[in-house]
């Protein structure tokens, strides 16, 4: 009995996983966590806003649309860039 064995080799490269990035921008007056960052495509990200003392959220905004006073926001199953605003203002 003779055993034959073939081997095929399709390729060797790994396709590299997207990698997307969501620019976070806080107004004076308060902070944006976690800030600008990266990752890979399907990824979630919650972001918290949170203004100074003597300060309120305006607004956010993500890519331009406006969403009002939130406190937090959160991108899911991401597969493009984004940016995302908050404004605010004293009080």
């Amino acid at each position: 009995m003779i055993l034959l064995l073939i081997f095929l080799t399709v390729g060797s490269a790994v396709a590299a996983a997207a990698s997307y990035k969501i620019t976070a921008t806080a107004g004076t007056g308060g902070t944006i966590s976690p800030g600008t960052v990266s990752f890979v495509s399907g990824a979630s990200q919650k972001f918290t806003f949170s203004p100074n003392s003597g300060y309120k959220i305006s607004d956010v905004k993500v890519d331009g649309a406006s969403k009002g006073a939130i406190v937090t926001y959160t991108f899911t199953n991401v597969n493009a860039a984004h940016s995302i605003v908050a404004t605010f203002l004293p009080h």
